[in-house]
């Protein structure tokens, strides 16, 4: 099932970008991800996979904040830390 998984849909930032996400990590405590908003998948969805992270109103507004900073469609998942895999998998 992971070998399935079509990685290419992932964003890989760098430099500040990279900064960023990792003190959204930090602060929210959740597994950050950044997807190509407009990838269409030639396999299986990475979020389909992993289970979402539950976030409160001001952890998801602060996420939302940091995702209007990434300006050419990008689109940023939190997942629970450690990873889990959805309930649809288990």
């Amino acid at each position: 099932m992971l070998s399935e998984i079509d990685l290419g849909v992932l964003y890989i930032p760098s430099g500040p970008e990279l900064e960023l996400l990792y003190e959204l990590s930090r602060e929210l405590k959740k597994n950050i991800v950044v997807y190509k908003a407009n990838y269409i998948c030639n396999g299986a969805h990475l979020c389909r996979t992993l289970k979402p992270a539950s976030l409160s109103q001001a952890q998801l507004d602060r996420l939302n904040t940091i995702e209007k900073l990434f300006c050419d469609g990008q689109v940023i998942v939190a997942y629970e830390k450690p990873l889990e895999f959805a309930d649809s998998l288990t």
